[in-house]
């Protein structure tokens, strides 16, 4: 074991106890305006710990907690409870020990990638490669690693569950299927399903369907699936969120009835019939589009287009050209520049645009219940529902914003 100062650990220790308190805290306990789109259910946060350490500078301490096992990890997380105030203390002491209990029963796998701030916490399991196996009672686990050095893309396509998806700086790959509810045992899951794992062309397929049309949705499913962060990928249920995280390949994210939840991603489309969708630190164009939620796009290198039939729409530090399309709720804009054209639309309900007070941009906006311009100078035709000109005296980039039976609300927010 290498040799290494106490202290230093400590204050490692101390670190990553704020990151996993307040994230938790972050999670349950911020109000917005808006409903924000969440597709972590108890049961998928038991499979997998995802835990964000952006912010805190001394990151390389970490790299001593490697040589410690897991046990002693949350002990020395569960000794500094009296650093926190006492009416967090209690809440804290319950996380940590939730998390002890389940090293009793599981095995875990806890990786560093500190290129990305991420710490990485998931179950290993004794069983064998690409069989159904019972893992622990009622609990059954299909199993997969494979090589994804050579490979450009990744499929995966499930009849139901739930998906999540995390990039790393491996080359290696992983898919590890769970399911529990009404199953009678190993067989009877290789005699409902077809479990498919396929590489051909640079592209790995993984694929679960029922045999039948007659299935019994009594099962619950969630796929968790490892890959290089570089590639590609297209992934597709058929009922259940997606949750991705630090993918950076060009993907496309499909479900018919659940949250899709995006965080430091590439060039991404996504699309759900039942849900929200959150994408939150990417760097390409995006396309969103959900028939029944809300959409939040944040700190987006790119452009991109959002539409949804039954949401609020929440734009922050978006660098490219957006379009916001929603028939049945708000529209909000808070940028700290806007340099390229904006597109607003909503047929039920305000939109409201935050923008730096040196702003110069063209103008056109249309709603009425009133437009209200404020803290910019403005140029140009103004009536009661319609609003032409520019601000500061811009002539570029263009906002267009129809509030159709609501208001438009333009604000400095500096």
């Amino acid at each position: 074991m290498k040799k290494f100062s106490w202290e230093i650990v400590l204050a490692g220790f101390i670190l990553v106890a704020v990151a996993i308190f307040l994230l938790e805290k972050g999670d349950s306990g911020n109000s917005t305006e808006f409903e924000t789109a969440s597709a972590v259910s108890q049961e998928e946060k038991k499979a997998i710990h995802i835990i964000n350490l952006e912010g805190i500078e001394q990151l390389s301490v970490l790299e001593e907690l490697r040589d410690l096992d897991e046990t002693s990890i949350l002990e020395g997380l569960k000794g500094l409870a009296n650093l926190l105030p006492a009416d967090e203390r209690d809440e804290f002491l319950t996380e940590i020990d939730h998390a002890i209990a389940e090293l009793e029963h599981e095995k875990l796998n806890i990786s560093f990638d500190l290129n990305d701030k991420l710490v990485i916490v998931d179950k290993r399991f004794d069983t064998e490669a690409a069989t159904w196996s019972e893992t622990s009672t009622g609990v059954y686990t299909y199993f997969q690693e494979f090589d994804a050095s050579s490979l450009s893309k990744v499929n995966l396509d499930l009849a139901f569950g739930h998906v999540k998806v995390v990039g790393s700086e491996s080359s290696n790959a992983k898919i590890t299927l769970q399911a529990s509810g009404k199953i009678e045992s190993e067989s009877y899951l290789n005699n409902e399903f077809d479990t498919e794992f396929d590489i051909r062309n640079g592209e790995a397929t993984i694929q679960l369907d029922p045999k039948t049309d007659s299935h019994n949705h009594n099962i619950q499913l969630q796929a968790t699936l490892f890959i290089p962060e570089s590639l590609n990928m297209h992934t597709s249920t058929d009922g259940g969120h997606i949750e991705v995280t630090n993918v950076l390949g060009d993907q496309i994210h499909e479900t018919d009835g659940g949250h899709i939840t995006l965080s430091k991603v590439g060039k991404v489309t996504a699309e759900t019939e039942g849900g929200h969708i959150s994408l939150i630190d990417g760097t390409g164009n995006f396309f969103l589009e959900t028939e029944g939620g809300h959409i939040t796009a944040e700190r987006i290198m790119g452009s991109g287009i959002m539409e949804t039939e039954g949401g609020n729409i929440q734009i922050t530090e978006v660098s490219g050209e957006v379009t916001a399309e929603t028939s049945g709720g708000n529209v909000k804009v808070t940028q700290s520049q806007i340099s390229e054209r904006m597109v607003l639309e909503t047929s039920a309900g305000n939109i409201f645009i935050y923008g730096p007070k040196l702003l110069q941009a063209k103008i056109d906006f249309e709603a009425s219940n009133g437009i209200e311009i404020d803290g910019f100078t403005f140029t140009g035709e103004k009536s009661s529902d319609k609003v032409t000109g520019s601000i500061n005296g811009g002539n570029a980039p263009m906002i267009y914003a129809d509030a159709g039976n609501g208001k438009v609300l333009l604000k400095a927010n500096d």
